[in-house]
């Protein structure tokens, strides 16, 4: 949804001072719950492609304000480690426990 949204700023389809439609609109519209449209927005204002006002919804910030577009298709350099899982999860009673 993020990328979806970053292109349509990108090609000229949300303009600065847009208002992005509601999350309830969004989450129809993507086919997702309020977490994942939160996140994605969240991820955008800090970014820099949009900005939130309590009360009165997200707007498309002034293209001045905006990073340069780069699709997500973009790899991790192999020198950045992959985040490991820090706790292991409890086996449920009367599983097996693997070894």
């Amino acid at each position: 949804m993020a990328e979806d949204i970053r292109r349509k700023i990108h090609r000229g389809e949300l303009r600065p001072g847009d208002q992005l439609p509601s999350t309830r609109q969004l989450m129809e519209h993507y086919d997702v719950g309020n977490n994942a449209i939160l996140s994605a927005t969240t991820r955008l204002e800090a970014e820099g492609w949009i900005e939130c006002h309590q009360g009165r919804g997200r707007f498309v910030r002034d293209r001045a304000c905006q990073p340069p577009f780069r699709p997500s298709t973009e790899r991790l350099p192999s020198s950045v480690p992959f985040p490991q899982a820090t706790t292991r999860r409890r086996p449920k009673p009367g599983l097996p426990v693997p070894e």
